[in-house]
């Protein structure tokens, strides 16, 4: 390939993850936050995601740009729990100071991190039989971080309205998984 083709490809996919970062850095951030309240963390977190990025931009270019806030938060979500693994392994073949002894870790537990992962499964298998709007609403506010007066615009409510359809669409939400698990429930006693 001729030099200036290549530096045309390398300026393209540059264009195109610097546009992905500025347009999904809320987002990436506010994922990694869920994982650890520690601010170089999640900066670390966000450092090692866009690397993965860079490394997949032509499969990236590809997805439906719909799509690209759901992979973006899978990313983050399991890089960060990747790097979670990892501290932990680090803090155990470490030898720490008295004084850090005593200190919090500050983010989740793995068994936290486990819960968690089982809810948004659940959460992931009744998403489908959701309403639009509820859909609409929580993937507004829990995956792309928008605010009241943002998600209004999106439902074409009043923002006084929004925290009242929140409201309703997790408890819809919560209400179709308690059915997935009585559903799952009564398979094992079947089973058993």
């Amino acid at each position: 390939m001729p030099p200036s083709v290549l530096s045309q490809e390398q300026t393209d996919a540059q264009e195109f993850i610097v546009g992905l970062y500025e347009q999904y850095r809320r987002l990436m951030f506010s994922t990694a936050r869920k994982y650890t309240t520690d601010p170089q963390a999640a900066e670390e977190i966000v450092q090692d995601v866009l690397v993965k990025l860079v490394e997949n931009v032509d499969t990236l270019r590809r997805v439906d740009r719909c799509v690209l806030p759901a992979m973006v938060v899978i990313i983050v979500r399991n890089t960060a729990i990747n790097y979670l693994k990892h501290m932990n392994v680090v803090q155990k073949h470490t030898a720490e100071l008295p004084e850090e002894a005593d200190a919090p870790s500050g983010g989740p537990t793995l068994d936290e991190l486990m819960v968690r992962e089982e809810q948004l499964s659940a959460l992931r298998r009744v998403w489908p039989r959701l309403p639009e709007a509820d859909q609409l609403l929580l993937s507004g506010r829990y995956i792309l971080g928008l605010d009241d007066r943002e998600l209004a615009r999106l439902a074409g409510c009043k923002p006084s309205s929004v925290r009242m359809k929140l409201t309703r669409a997790r408890r819809n939400a919560l209400r179709e998984m308690k059915k997935e698990r009585c559903i799952d429930d009564e398979l094992e006693q079947t089973e058993n």
